[in-house]
Parts: C-alpha cells; structure tokens; sequence
C-alpha cells in the first residue's frame, strides 16, 4: 500500500500514530505535528517512510521528544532502514 499524508494539522490531545506505517510505503509533506504525547511518526514491519517539509515542535516532557518512533525494535534491526 502506498498513502501520501499531506498538508494536515496534528495538535493537542493527540497521544502517537501521526501517521504511522507498517510494511508500507508512506509519504508524509508538509504537515505541521505539535503536543503529542509519545511519538510523531512510526514505523515497523521494515516499512519506508519519507518525511519532507514537516514541521515539528516537540513537547517538553522528556517521553514526547521522540519525533520518530521504531516499535520496540533494536538498533540492529532498524540501522539500515532508509
């Protein structure tokens, strides 16, 4: 499956999963993503995920300052992920 996310606001209340991609293909522009609770955008199953021109303002709180999230996968799995 291949999805294009485009041009959209993520803001308060919103916890993850903006967007999140497993074993896809995912374009993600020019969207602004703000007060999350645990992550911005994730990925797994070796999904390939493409951020352009997205805006990020991160939380304060030190678990909401992952903008990127991997699953529960080690760095060995996902290194050389694109």
């Amino acid at each position: 499956m291949q999805v294009t996310v485009a041009l959209s606001h993520f803001g308060k209340g919103l916890v993850e999963r903006m967007p999140r991609c497993r074993f896809g293909f995912i374009h993600v522009v020019n969207n602004d993503s703000n007060h999350w609770f645990l992550y911005a955008t994730g990925g797994t199953g070796n999904p390939t995920i493409i951020n352009r021109g997205n805006t990020y303002s991160a939380p304060s709180t030190f678990e909401a300052n992952e903008v990127t999230c991997r699953g529960l996968l080690k760095p060995t799995q996902w290194n050389n992920w694109n």
